[in-house]
């Protein structure tokens, strides 16, 4: 089953400001090679910004989580993590930004606890049918009991 993430104004802000912060990076490139007679050596710092962009737009729009054959997928630009379901220990309900590079469009959302130290911070629309998703897989997962679903 494909989940799609969840995004917050918090995450939009950062993701589309980092874009515009870009572009204006680019415009004051492109305008100082008309103004002087740098050629082409100019071109490689765009570029650069341009990918950059495309790669947080990509993210912002791609990301999506799949739990299929035991097995929960997380499809990202920067991370694509397969973690299988049975190693999973427990699901946390936060509500706070997690740093760090990781699966995530907004600042709330479930930590998933697995392996033996491991977690990953995800984002799906619908938390509750994620985590009845996640239990139908493995039910020894501890659904911690600050989560929505307990309320």
């Amino acid at each position: 089953m494909k989940f799609k993430n969840k995004t917050d104004m918090y995450y939009t802000t950062i993701a589309f400001g980092m874009v515009v912060i870009l572009a204006v990076f680019i415009a004051i490139i492109i305008h100082q090679s008309k103004e002087s007679d740098s050629g082409m050596s100019i071109y490689l710092p765009v570029i650069n910004f341009i990918a950059i962009s495309l790669l947080i737009l990509q993210n912002y729009f791609k990301l999506s989580y799949d739990i299929k054959n035991s097995l929960l997928i997380c499809h990202s630009n920067f991370v694509n993590e397969i973690i299988p379901i049975s190693r999973i220990h427990s699901v946390t309900y936060e509500n706070k930004y997690i740093f760090g590079l990781h699966p995530a469009t907004a600042k709330s959302g479930l930590l998933l606890t697995y392996k033996t130290n491991e977690e990953i911070f995800v984002t799906p629309k619908d938390e509750n049918l994620f985590i009845e998703k996640l239990l139908e897989f493995n039910s020894d997962i501890q659904v911690k009991e600050n989560h929505k679903l307990l309320t």
